[in-house]
């Protein structure tokens, strides 16, 4: 008996020490592969900077950057009461707590894109670290491999370069800050049941809502946690997340409000259709975590339901996806980090699966920014646990080489975010088909003063893309208009956009109003005022409309008319400088009543003090009035302003000659003729002879 136990004990003894021993090369607590916590979560972060470096010395991008920083109304009249409103939207979201940010980058930087880069960095870098606490606080301190691998891939998934590189992404980065914030120390809670750590998570959940609506999953992420950390109390667990769930559901209803406030729910791709539109979103962030090719700023719907059929390939998704839950099903048996991350990813990337269709888009590689941290987790344990197993310890290898393709895609992707041009022309190549494409970098021409070329990129939107919305035909018929002197060509660009089916959208809307504008251009007032036929019908309260009727009857010389309709579009709207400009012209240009224009142009200061043609006018109509020193004095001003504008001169030329300064009167006529202005040259002679 004795011999049996010994012989039983010696086959025993060599195992026992194998366990350990297997742990120690990747899951020791106290260093991995020779590096302690600090050098551990320094190397990476230090890799993560490494990648991203080149976004410092990026533009701002033409999309969305200019709206979000130096054109931001909410930034030129800040004030916290107004941008916390849940009245104020911006660009379809609710996001008070970015723009408050916004602004303060703006008053420490001024609109420095390197200082605007700099932040979304500084905050990557930390979202980083956060994950990397987050995962080794759920896995009660046990493990460094795991929280490394899963926030390295996090810190440099060329997925998520979108949301470092793009400055009016700040809100991604912003709201994953709280959000991963929230998780660390909602861990923290379930371990030590501190009522502080709760009400911190409270705060950080708040903060993320404030950054980006997409957080309003966090209080199902929060029961994830519970389950995978086999919370029992199911009664406390429930109560304490029924704040967490009200503010979700009160925030999820305002950020929906907030995309219908700015029309950016796209009626053409609603119905039965979204799930098979969510289950090509859901296959698209699955392939792409694992081979992340084909990467662009913008990835349209494929097709156009108002005039193509649905392609069968979207048809066989929801398959695919079944075979993925049946694999999935098969494999996290008895595997909880593979149900929590699948459940993680799952949670927070369905409510932007495009069940509720937002813009022309169908997927976004920002949407993955905080989802992908499920799958990277699950990817890293699964990875720990087979290099483990001594027999595949070469699969660390591969992994290691994966991590080096991954930062170097992720570091040539970053190149394309680095300014306007650069960005949409990849997009171009990737979908040459796309409107947007052309029509973004026409845009950024138009900025530039460049309108040929402008006009040309709107031409290729609208030939690339047979489906092209009104938007490229508005842009290259206002640029006919208003910078070519091609008025004719504007009308028929104009009727273009104006043939679109959609009578009710604000497209439609501008369609015809610009088609009424070019028709007064080209000195065709009668089809101006039949191209606004029944359009108040459709927008009645719109004193646009109004207005442009005004200029319309103008034209004809219909003043009465004319009149009529400045007074309607004033009564609509009497925030809008230009309706009292109009009217101020046609009072003292045509009417001869000076007082009512000069009153019309001092209202226009008071809404718009740099609008200096306001102050020009003013001199005009005191002229005209007979005041000569208030003529004198406007004139004045305007030439401070504009020095080289000869026709000022000229006008000057004229008070002063009617006030009988006739040195002035003739000094002003010499700057005047000099610069190409044709003087009279028997009023020169009046002066000269009674100076």
């Amino acid at each position: 008996m004795a011999n049996k136990k010994n012989q039983k004990g010696k086959k025993r003894r060599p195992s026992a020490p194998q366990k350990p021993q297997k742990q120690a090369t990747t899951r020791s607590n106290a260093t991995l592969y020779g590096l302690d916590v600090k050098k551990l979560i320094l190397s990476i972060l230090a890799i993560v900077f490494v990648v991203f470096i080149p976004t410092l010395s990026a533009e701002f991008i033409h999309w969305d950057d200019p709206e979000y920083t130096y054109n931001n109304p909410l930034l030129k009249d800040f004030s916290l009461a107004k941008v916390f409103s849940t009245e104020t939207f911006h660009k379809g979201n609710y996001h008070p707590l970015t723009i408050t940010w916004f602004y303060l980058e703006s008053k420490l930087f001024g609109f420095d894109t390197f200082y605007f880069h700099l932040n979304n960095l500084v905050i990557h870098l930390f979202n980083t670290f956060l994950v990397f606490v987050f995962i080794r606080e759920l896995l009660n301190r046990k493990d460094l491999f795991v929280p490394a691998v899963t926030a390295l891939l996090f810190g440099i998934h060329p997925m998520h370069v979108e949301s470092v590189a793009w400055v009016s992404e700040l809100k991604d980065v912003l709201y994953a800050l709280f959000f991963l914030a929230g998780c660390y120390f909602y861990v923290k809670y379930v371990r030590v049941k501190d009522i502080k750590s709760l009400v911190i998570v409270f705060l950080c959940f708040l903060g993320s809502l404030f950054s980006k609506g997409q957080a309003v999953v966090f209080p199902v992420i929060l029961l994830l946690i519970d389950v995978y950390l086999k919370r029992k109390d199911y009664g406390r667990l429930i109560g304490e997340k029924l704040p967490f769930l009200a503010l979700s559901v009160y925030f999820g209803l305002l950020a929906i409000d907030a995309q219908r406030a700015t029309e950016a729910i796209n009626a053409d791709y609603q119905g039965l259709d979204v799930l098979f539109y969510g289950s090509y979103g859901l296959v698209f962030y699955i392939k792409q975590l694992f081979v992340p090719l084909g990467l662009s700023g913008a990835h349209p719907y494929p097709f156009n339901p108002v005039f193509q059929d649905m392609p069968g390939s979207f048809k066989i998704m929801p398959i695919v996806i079944l075979a993925l839950a049946i694999l999935l099903g098969l494999a996290a048996r008895k595997r909880s980090y593979i149900w929590f991350g699948v459940g993680f990813f799952l949670i927070s990337i369905f409510i932007v699966l495009k069940l509720i269709p937002v813009g022309d888009t169908i997927v976004a590689e920002r949407y993955t920014y905080i989802p992908y941290i499920g799958l990277f987790f699950a990817l890293a344990v699964w990875i720990r646990d087979v290099i483990n197993n001594k027999q595949y310890e070469w699969v660390k290898y591969i992994g290691a080489g994966a991590l080096v393709v991954f930062a170097f895609l992720a570091f040539s992707r970053v190149g394309v975010w680095n300014n306007t041009i650069s960005f949409w022309e990849d997009v171009q190549l990737k979908y040459p088909d796309y409107w947007r494409g052309y029509n973004n970098v026409g845009e950024h021409f138009v900025k530039e003063g460049n309108y040929e070329k402008a006009a040309e990129l709107f031409q290729q939107a609208i030939d690339n893309d047979e489906y092209a919305p009104p938007v490229p035909f508005i842009q290259l018929g206002t640029i006919q208009m208003n910078n070519l002197n091609d008025a004719e060509g504007a009308v028929k660009t104009f009727r273009r956009a104006a043939e679109f089916p959609n009578k009710g959208d604000m497209m439609y809307r501008s369609a015809r109003i610009n088609l009424a504008q070019a028709h007064i251009k080209a000195k065709s007032p009668d089809e101006a005022v039949k191209a606004l036929q029944g359009l108040d019908g459709l927008f009645p309260n719109d004193g646009l409309i109004m207005n442009v009727r005004g200029r319309a009857y103008a034209a004809k010389g219909s003043s009465d008319s004319a009149l009529l309709y400045f007074n309607k579009a004033i009564e609509l709207n009497n925030t809008d400088h230009t309706f009292y400009m109009q009217r101020g012209i046609l009072c003292t240009d045509v009417l001869n009543q000076y007082e009512k224009g000069i009153r019309d142009f001092r209202r226009v200061l008071e809404l718009n003090p740099g609008y200096d043609d306001a102050s020009l006018n003013i001199g005009v109509a005191s002229y005209k009035s007979g005041d000569y020193q208030e003529a004198i004095r406007r004139y004045s001003e305007y030439i401070k302003v504009k020095p080289n504008n000869a026709r000022t001169y000229m006008l000057r030329a004229l008070a002063y000659g009617a006030a009988k300064d006739y040195d002035n009167a003739l000094k002003d006529a010499g700057i005047a003729q000099s610069g190409g202005v044709r003087m009279d040259p028997s009023l020169l002679q009046s002066w000269q002879s009674k100076r």
